[in-house]
């Protein structure tokens, strides 16, 4: 619309992005006041005109506007997370017919109305964000049993829940002490609540137990045993690193803080996948039970731990913005638009840049979604 307008009467006009939605009308006058008088009755927005300079806003942008209207400002974008390039593009893309836009050394600088400028100060927090961050996260339960033949079946928790968990080479023979480890790719949280739902097996570690997946670098989760009335604490540590095809390795050491004897394991672990470790980690005697025969007393309970890895990538911290829902619809749209405009006769180069706009997009369009927001 604004361009349509603006051609037809020749004005410079630029509207904050606040201002949304359609219009249909017929105006054949080029008066810029007549115009503007028909096409803004009803919608809530106003307009200012100094000159042959528009401003379109509502009405409490209209409160604080610099004077003059078209008063000119410089601004420079310097991206912490982003690339220069698409911040660059999309700073062009919400100029006003005054402003332009350059690269220089000290950052991407703009020279345009300071309604513009204004504008731009908001959106720049909202494109400008760190990165998703790879999280692993660790859940450890303890199963009790008094004899190490009846361990947790977990492929038949598995199955209870329609979960299918895969055994990562299982020996032809399985010693009974011999620690298993299996993987997991979907549905993790039914396979926990299954998990939970079994006797004399209780999640031990805090549900947020949760480190920044450092490469190469020990990652340390504590939990505690509790063997009968007695309580051990231990502490699970990790070190991963990456092979050339992807898959993430993982060195796996559980040992008790006391410095009892520790179960370590390696295997690798493919991203998005649960990786799960079970094991036994220690054993203990009940209490005797007079009422019961003399067999019977200081029965043996082993503990096994079953510790359950997950790889994921956590989300960057929601920007604190005060731009309405429909600003942000509406930069989102701009974002997708121009990503899916640019995707297909592309270089590989220029056609990530467009995968990148478009997942900017989707971002913005999730931020707008938000009950929150």
């Amino acid at each position: 619309m604004v361009a349509k307008v603006a051609e037809q009467t020749g004005l410079k006009i630029y509207a904050s992005p606040d201002v949304q939605g359609k219009i249909s009308c017929r105006i054949h006058s080029r008066d810029g006041n007549e115009v503007f008088q028909r096409l803004l009755i009803g919608t809530g927005f106003e307009y200012r005109r100094e000159g042959d300079f528009v401003y379109l806003g509502t009405r409490r942008e209209m409160e604080n506007l610099p004077k003059p209207l078209a008063a000119m400002g410089t601004r420079t974008y310097l991206p912490k997370h982003m690339s220069r390039r698409p911040l660059h593009i999309t700073l062009e893309m919400n100029l006003s017919p005054l402003g332009r836009c350059v690269e220089q050394e000290s950052g991407i600088v703009v020279q345009d109305v300071e309604l513009a400028l204004r504008d731009l100060d908001r959106l720049v927090p909202l494109l400008d964000v760190p990165g998703k961050r790879p999280k692993l996260d660790a859940f450890v339960f303890q199963h009790e049993t008094e004899s190490l033949r009846k361990r947790l079946e977990l492929t038949t928790v598995a199955e209870n829940r329609n979960v299918t968990l895969q055994e990562l080479n299982p020996p032809e023979k399985k010693s009974e002490t011999a620690p298993r480890i299996y993987t997991l790719s979907q549905r993790l949280d039914t396979f926990l609540m299954g998990l939970e739902d079994q006797k004399e097996t209780k999640l031990i570690s805090d549900r947020t137990l949760s480190e920044d997946l450092r490469l190469g670098e020990a990652m340390r989760f504590p939990f505690t045993l509790q063997l009968g009335e007695a309580m051990r604490r231990y502490g699970l540590e990790v070190v991963a690193t990456r092979s050339e095809d992807g898959t993430l390795e993982l060195a796996v050491d559980c040992r008790p803080d006391d410095g009892g004897e520790s179960v370590s394991i390696r295997s690798t672990m493919e991203m998005e996948r649960g990786w799960i470790l079970q094991c036994c980690l220690a054993n203990y005697h009940k209490p005797r039970d007079k009422k019961k025969p003399f067999a019977f007393y200081d029965p043996k309970v082993y503990v096994e731990g079953i510790v359950v890895l997950v790889s994921r990538l956590e989300e960057p911290p929601r920007p604190a913005t005060d731009l309405t829902l429909g600003a942000i619809k509406f930069f989102a749209k701009q974002q997708e638009d121009w990503g899916y405009r640019n995707l297909s006769n592309a270089s590989p180069e220029e056609a990530e840049l467009a995968k990148s706009f478009i997942g900017t997009g989707l971002r913005l369009k999730n931020l707008a979604n938000t009950p929150s927001m």
